[in-house]
């Protein structure tokens, strides 16, 4: 046995991750960032922001999509273990929210950035 589980497993787990991505691209919220997320880049784009913004903006786009993986699957536990409206269901889906919001005005804030800087307005 290899030290990393071998090339089955790579193949696994890359088959893992491409069923969640089907997944997620049906979530209403995650189709959002994906469009509003690519809109954003091409503006940084067409307004001949440098390389290092772009890539900046993609990674916090990534770790959206990532919290947003998260947020969802955590409403798929809590809508299997608790399917009465509860107050552990509802916090635990706000908590869950609130960590997206966290990336989305954090993902905001640099693209303000970076838009600003493309005009001059910050260095």
């Amino acid at each position: 046995m290899s030290l990393f589980g071998g090339f089955d497993r790579i193949i696994s787990a890359s088959k893992n991750s491409a069923d969640g991505l089907l997944v997620l691209r049906k979530e209403p919220a995650a189709r959002q960032e994906m469009i509003f997320g690519g809109l954003a880049v091409i503006i940084l784009i067409v307004l001949g922001c440098p390389l290092y913004h772009i890539l900046i903006f993609a990674i916090l786009l990534l770790i959206i999509l990532a919290t947003e993986t998260l947020n969802s699957a955590i409403e798929e536990i809590v809508d299997r273990v608790s399917p009465e409206i509860s107050d552990f269901g509802k916090k635990t889906k706000d908590l869950g929210s609130l960590a997206v919001a966290f990336t989305l005005i954090a993902a905001g804030l640099y693209w303000l950035y970076a838009v600003a800087a493309a005009f001059d307005f910050v260095s």
